[in-house]
Formats: C-alpha cells, sequence, structure tokens
C-alpha cells in the first residue's frame, strides 16, 4: 500500500514539474518572440514596405496566438484587428498606407485597393480594403456622410468612418456601415416616421455625420419592410427598430421604437422575409417564426388573428427562402426542392398555383413541382426553376408574362416553351424576363425600347426568343429599360434605352440587340444599382468606368457632364495620395 501510495505521490509531482517546466517555456519563447519582434520591427520601418510590415505583422500574429492558447488576455476588449493594427503603430508604421486586418479569423495585409462599389439613386460609395469609405454625387439628405448636404462631383473620404466590413446603402437616401467590431453607423435621412437610423431620440430629418446606433454588436446583415427595420447578428439573433404597425417588431406591443430592440424568443435566424406587414423569420435549421397581421390567412396559421410574438411555424419545416406575391399569397422553397403556398388569392389571377383554390389557410405543397433550386416573384407572378434546367410559370399572365403566346391566367405551374438547360433566372420589376441557359439568353414579355435585344421593334414578345448574337456570358445585368450583358472575355454588350448614352456606345440612339461597347475590356462586373440611367463598371484592374446621366456629379469626374461612352473614374490616384 505505502509503495503504491509513494508512487502516486511520485506520479503527481511529475505532473506538476511538467506543468511548470510548459509554462516557463511558454514565458521564455515569448520573451524571445518579443526581442525577436522588437529586432525585426526596427528593420521593418527602416525598409517600410509591404513585405517588411507583412513579416511583422506575421511575428505579432504568432505571439497573439501563443498568449492566448496560454491563457492570457492581451486583447483587453480591443478586436484582433485594432490590437495589431495599435501593434504595428506602437512599432513607426503608418498603417493607412497598407490594409491590416482580421478577417475570418485570417490575418490580411495588403496594398490598398478598391474592396467593394455601391451604387445608390444618384450617388456612389466605394469601400477600400482598409476600411476607410468615399462616397460622392447627389446629397440632399446628406446620405454622403460628409457632414453637409451639398453635393460631390469627386470622390470624397467619409471622416470619422473606418474599418467598415460592409456598406448598406438605402433607397438612395439614407445609408448605414457594419464595422469591423460589429457596430453599426448610419447617415443620411432620418425618417421620424420609422425612426429609420435607429439613433433614438435624435429628431433631425437629416444626419449628415456617420453616427454610431445604440445596442447592436455583432451585426451581419440588414432588413427592411415598409415600416420597421431589422438587424440579423453573426450569431443569428434578430434586433428591429421602427413604426411597429400591426405588431411588425414581434413585441406584443404596437409602441414605436427609436433603437434597436432584441427580439427575444428567437434564434439563429438566417434570413428575413415580409411582405410589409406579415413577417417570416427562417432559420438556419430550415424552421420558420412567423409574426403581423393574420388577415386573408397570410400567416398560415389557419386563422386571421394577428400574431403578436414570434411564433414558431408548425407547418413550415426544413424552409430555404419564402418570398411574398404581392402581399395575400406566399410560397416558400423547401431545401428539398419542393414549393408550397398560402394565403387569399384576392385578385383571381391563380398564383396560389392551386388550381381553381383561391384560398389556402396553411401551407400547402403545389402539385407538379419538384427538384426546384431557385423561384422569383414579380406582382401576382411566379417563376421556379429546376435542376434540370426546366422553367415553369403561374399566376397573372397579363402582357404575356408567362412567355405562353396568351395571355390567360394560369392557376397551376405550367412550363415555359422554348427554354432547355436553363442556369438561371432574371426578373426586371420593368416587366422583362431572361432566361439564362448554356448557349444563351431567352427573352420575353416587354420591350418597350428594345430591351429584350430580340431585334424586334414590337413592344411585347409573347414567348421566349432568343437574344441575338450572344455567347459565353457570364452575367445578366437589368436596368430601368437597358440590359448589359457581361460575357466570360470581360466585354460587354448593351441594348435597349439610351436617353442618357447609358448603353456606353458613343451616342444616345435606341438599340434593339446587343452591341458591343467598343471600349470596355477587362470588366470584373457591372455594378447593380437603383441608378438606373447611370452605369458603373468595376475592371479587373481594380479600376472603376462610369457613363450615362451625372446630372449631381455621380460620375466621380469633376463634373456634371453626362457621357455616351465609359469614363474612367481616377481612384488610383487618390490611393496613391494616401501612400
Amino acid at each position: 500500500m505505502k509503495k503504491n501510495k509513494r508512487v502516486g505521490i511520485s506520479l503527481i509531482v511529475l505532473v506538476i514539474t511538467i506543468i511548470v517546466m510548459i509554462i516557463l517555456a511558454g514565458a521564455i519563447i515569448l520573451s524571445l518572440q518579443s526581442s525577436g519582434i522588437i529586432n525585426k520591427a526596427s528593420e521593418a520601418v527602416e525598409k517600410n514596405d509591404l513585405a517588411s510590415i507583412k513579416q511583422l505583422a506575421a511575428l505579432i500574429d504568432g505571439e497573439l496566438k501563443l498568449k492566448l492558447s496560454t491563457g492570457e488576455d492581451p486583447l483587453k476588449g480591443k478586436t484582433k484587428s485594432e490590437y495589431l493594427r495599435e501593434r504595428l503603430e506602437a512599432e513607426g508604421f503608418n498603417i493607412d498606407k497598407y490594409a491590416v486586418k482580421y478577417k475570418d479569423d485570417n490575418l490580411i495585409v495588403e496594398d490598398l485597393r478598391i474592396e467593394d462599389f455601391y451604387a445608390a439613386y444618384n450617388c456612389a460609395y466605394v469601400l477600400l480594403n482598409n476600411g476607410d469609405v468615399f462616397s460622392w454625387g447627389l446629397n440632399d439628405y446628406g446620405q454622403l456622410g460628409h457632414g453637409d448636404r451639398q453635393n460631390r462631383n469627386l470622390p470624397t473620404k467619409v471622416a470619422g468612418l473606418s474599418h467598415v466590413e460592409k456598406l448598406i446603402p438605402g433607397s438612395g437616401s439614407n445609408c448605414y456601415a457594419i464595422l469591423e467590431d460589429g457596430t453599426m453607423k448610419s447617415w443620411g435621412r432620418n425618417s421620424i416616421y420609422t425612426a429609420s437610423l435607429g439613433l433614438g431620440d435624435l429628431e433631425n430629418e437629416y444626419v449628415t455625420i456617420p453616427t454610431t446606433m445604440p445596442n447592436i454588436s455583432n451585426a451581419k446583415s440588414m432588413a427592411k419592410t415598409e415600416y420597421e427595420n431589422f438587424v440579423i447578428t453573426k450569431d443569428g439573433k434578430l434586433y428591429g427598430w421602427g413604426q411597429n404597425h400591426a405588431y411588425g417588431l414581434g413585441l406584443g406591443d404596437t409602441t414605436k421604437r427609436k433603437t434597436a430592440v432584441n427580439i427575444t424568443g428567437i434564434s439563429n435566424v438566417s434570413e428575413l422575409s415580409n411582405s410589409g406587414e406579415t413577417l417570416f423569420a427562417v432559420l438556419s435549421n430550415g424552421d420558420v417564426y412567423v409574426w403581423g397581421p393574420g388577415s386573408n390567412y397570410t400567416t398560415g396559421l389557419d386563422s386571421v388573428e394577428t400574431v403578436k410574438t414570434p411564433l414558431l411555424h408548425p407547418h413550415l419545416k426544413n424552409i430555404k427562402k419564402i418570398k411574398s406575391v404581392n402581399g395575400n399569397v406566399f410560397v416558400a422553397l423547401t431545401k428539398d426542392g419542393k414549393i408550397k403556398s398560402w394565403g387569399t388569392d384576392t385578385s383571381g389571377f391563380g398564383k396560389l398555383g392551386l388550381g381553381t383554390q383561391t384560398v389556402s389557410k396553411v401551407p400547402a405543397e403545389i402539385p407538379g413541382l419538384s427538384n426546384i433550386v431557385f423561384m422569383e416573384t414579380w406582382l401576382n407572378t411566379i417563376f421556379v426553376l429546376s435542376d434540370n434546367g426546366t422553367v415553369k410559370g403561374w399566376g397573372d399572365n397579363s402582357s404575356y408574362r408567362l412567355g405562353l403566346g396568351d395571355t390567360t391566367n394560369r392557376n397551376i405551374p405550367v412550363e415555359i416553351p422554348g427554354i432547355s438547360n436553363a442556369k438561371s433566372l432574371n426578373v426586371n420589376n420593368n416587366g422583362e424576363y431572361f432566361a439564362l441557359t448554356d448557349d444563351g439568353i431567352m427573352g420575353w414579355a416587354y420591350n418597350t425600347d428594345g430591351q429584350l435585344g430580340v431585334g424586334s421593334a414590337e413592344t411585347v414578345i409573347t414567348q421566349p426568343t432568343k437574344v441575338l448574337n450572344v455567347t459565353n456570358v457570364k452575367d445578366l445585368i437589368l436596368r430601368a429599360y437597358s440590359t448589359f450583358i457581361l460575357l466570360n472575355d470581360g466585354t460587354v454588350m448593351a441594348c435597349g434605352k439610351n436617353n442618357y448614352g447609358q448603353l456606353g456606345l458613343g451616342n444616345t440612339s435606341i438599340r434593339r440587340e446587343p452591341i458591343k461597347i467598343p471600349t470596355l475590356s477587362n470588366v470584373e462586373k457591372i455594378v447593380k444599382s437603383t441608378a438606373y440611367e447611370t452605369v458603373y463598371a468595376l475592371m479587373k484592374d481594380g479600376t472603376l468606368k462610369v457613363w450615362g446621366r451625372n446630372q449631381y456629379g455621380q460620375f466621380g469626374v469633376g463634373n456634371t457632364t453626362n457621357s455616351s461612352v465609359p469614363t474612367n473614374i481616377d481612384f488610383n490616384s487618390i490611393l496613391k495620395s494616401i501612400k
């Protein structure tokens, strides 16, 4: 017994000794690493180039990981990006010259470049990879964030706004920013009715500088209804503020909220779907919560009663996406490729897809649909795309929306003829419809300005018709009666309305078939925006080009003159001036 006891004590002593040695070794490594960093820092500052700062940042990153692994807390409330930048600045670096940050826990150190570009109605924003923001164009509500309401015709840095992860321009009159640390700022038009900026008792109609929004942290994305505003956090929580019309915030009352409030009892939210009043929160596991008015059975709960707080939906499981069909009917795409519908077809278009049935009090599976990978709605018409490339539609068929050669509404899904091997669907709010297929593009419906690109002067095309002269399509961008087709080789073709020269062809003539823009190549993307007659292209080398309407200086080239040919926005010179 005594021998066993002595052995046990010896083992305990050995374990303690090993732990002490590990701690001492860690301390020695940290000491050596720190002294190494100091030496490397002096060398790097002397060189002051990207390679040197990368080397030093990697050493600091390694030291940080080691400290965190041993239970130390060097961050002391800072983000890892903030800690890294402070360390580099302390070593004598001007980090404004570089993008230095962590993204998804990965260390990033690189030269300045354009990270993303956002175009709203007659104004534009550039986000740099270091989190700085530049803006220009129309500024009637202070939406540019420069402390005034004066338009800008050159890109101007937004002071007091840094380390931005994502910009969310509103309808063009305000803007929101999600920062690296998960907090948010807002500025621009502050609707008193909906408290749109979420800034509390601030009753100013115009907020001209980015202002921190209370109560928000860990933000990931935003969603807006007619009356309310919502933020989904990275851990799936939901926050809301606004008018709270008809229990729209799901808080059990109709009291207006001027700052964000956590909507309790709901978590793991992936997206929010709404019709303006009835709301559905789709969770990451496919479950759904619902709240808001139930008139016309829009909640799908076999009742017309209003749901005042989020309720786990008993009939919606395994859901991927929910969309409104003009308010009184909803459709849901399940994760296994089926479609369900519910609500009341008050207009009689057949948009439930359930035959002659005009009311579905609970979600009902639409027969004849399987393996659906995408759905889209516009007003009272619904389209779905299956994994075999076929397209089906139902509902309102005025103006030949369903592409069936007639204007008879359909109350069950019908396959749209002439389309095979479709990869995507594009539906424009002006009533043009396109299917991108393996061998080109098929278009139908509104063609008032030749925007379908089928070479016809007819204002309506009754069935899917091949868009002329187009192959190897990478993307399709629809504007107000104008169409832009980005090809795989980086060139762009355009057709349709051209009253401001927005087709980029050097004139203002309508084009009824796609024409290649002669001075445009190496395009990465045509920016999708609400700036209908102003077109922006982000190039593969990170530069920007713009053409079309320039009434408010939204080109950012120092004037308000329209241009019918792509014009360079000289952003590289701005980046060089920072360096």
